[in-house]
Parts: structure tokens; sequence; C-alpha cells
């Protein structure tokens, strides 16, 4: 059975959450973690593993130089003790908007391709992570047209 559990706070970057994570004992420092959407690293600046693979879509941004599909991963079934996804969630435009160029949106997508995305790299985080560990996945609320998406 999963169990999952929504961190809500005043925290200011991703590296906080992780550093967080690690000290209420959701991370270990022994552990085997994969950041299967590296992009600038910005989760690992506080604290990090002793075996973190990094990978990410975009070769000059994945610490391993390959371009790494989070959707298809090079791990094997229940491999890892945790994988960290922060997928491309936001709806609101694509890279060519400043704001968004770091969310790694490209081309148009729609909601319902944009959320399918979403859940085959949460399916594929699953599958690589062993049972009793951990898949953290970073999301926030997105409305679209009106209604509230996430």
């Amino acid at each position: 059975m999963s169990t999952v559990v929504k961190a809500f706070g005043d925290r200011t970057d991703n590296a906080t959450l992780i550093a967080d994570c690690a000290q209420l004992g959701y991370l270990n420092k022994d552990d085997m973690v994969a950041d299967v959407t590296y992009g600038l690293g910005r989760f690992w600046k506080v604290w990090e593993p002793d075996i973190l693979l990094a990978s990410d879509l975009d070769p000059i941004k994945s610490p391993c130089g390959l371009s790494i599909d989070f959707t298809d991963l090079p791990f094997e079934t229940d491999e890892l003790d945790a994988v960290v996804f922060d997928p491309p969630y936001k709806f609101s435009g694509t890279s060519r908007v400043t704001s968004d160029a770091g969310y790694g949106i490209g081309d148009y997508m729609s909601t319902d391709a944009r959320m399918d995305l979403i859940f085959a790299g949460v399916a594929e985080a699953a599958r690589v992570t062993r049972p009793g560990g951990k898949v953290f996945v970073k999301c926030q609320d997105q409305v679209v047209s009106g209604k509230v998406v996430f």
C-alpha cells in the first residue's frame, strides 16, 4: 500500500524541501536516489544522498551527459530507494515565455496530454523504485480555463 505525504509550509526553495524530507527520515544518506528531472540541480543545494543518479532530458543539464526521458528510465524494476521527479507541470505557456523557460515547457500540449505525460513519469518512477521506497513528485495546483486541474 502506498503512503502519500503532502508537504506544505513556508519553505522558499526546493533545496529546503529536500533537506526537510531527509530530516524527517523520508530520505537517508545511504539511499540510492535518482533525480530524473535534474534541471539545474536545485533540490540538492542543501542536502544530498551519497548516491545521486542525476539525469535530465536536456543533455546539457544532465550531469551524466545523456538525454534520459523520465517516461523510459534506464533502471531495473525495483532498483532504487527513491526517485525525485519534478515534471513540466505548468500549463500557463511555452518555453517562449521567459518565466516558464526553466520548467521544461516546449511546444504547446493540451492539458490532457500534459497530464498524461506527468502520469507516465510517475508510473515509470514507481516502477524503478523498490517496494517500501519513495517517489517524490513536485507539483502545484494549476488553473486552466477557470478550472483547477491539479
